[in-house]
């Protein structure tokens, strides 16, 4: 009896330790997700797939931005080549939980290069919002060639507002 207690519960063991592990093989962490994310976004913009590129974004986002149809067609032009590298530079996010939600947003830059240029990009995205489906996605895109960034040895962050939308050619500028 205690010898076919003790397989019982090896199996058990061994069979809840199977589920586990693939049930991990199945999530992906926050980092990974980001990352596919960004290769669409890159995979997109290589193709001048503006559907795939508004997919992207938060539908709120677009709800509240007139000119967004615009601004993808605005960032399609801007964007030349077809990537041959990608560096990401330093990720950055930032939560909020009160009450009423839990949200999660990353901010990522990255330098992009292409085959007719390089280019610098700067994205808010927000990754988890409890109370909202319509927030996921990307809140703010800011985009520059490498040559009009006036400081190419600091990481691009846009003009420093995170203004929502597609933002292309904006710096911060120190006010006087």
């Amino acid at each position: 009896m205690k010898k076919t207690i003790r397989l019982l519960g090896l199996s058990i063991l061994f069979f809840s330790q199977m589920l586990f592990m693939l049930s991990c093989s199945f999530l992906k962490n926050e980092d990974e997700m980001i990352e596919e994310k960004v290769q669409n976004l890159i995979s997109y913009l290589d193709n001048d797939d503006i559907e795939g590129i508004k997919s992207l974004f938060a539908e709120k986002q677009i709800e509240n931005n007139n000119d967004f149809e615009l601004s993808l067609n605005d960032l399609v032009e801007y964007y030349d080549g077809t990537s041959i590298s990608k560096i990401q530079g330093s990720m950055g996010t930032d939560k909020d939980k009160n009450q009423n939600y839990q949200a999660t947003w990353y901010n990522i830059p990255y330098k992009i290069t292409t085959t007719a240029e390089e280019y610098r990009l700067a994205i808010y995205w927000c990754i988890e919002y409890s109370s909202n489906s319509k927030q996921l996605g990307i809140w703010s895109l800011y985009i520059i060639k490498e040559q009009d960034y006036p400081t190419p040895t600091y990481t691009y962050r846009g003009d420093g507002l995170w203004t929502p939308g597609i933002n292309i050619g904006k710096v911060y500028v120190e006010s006087e």
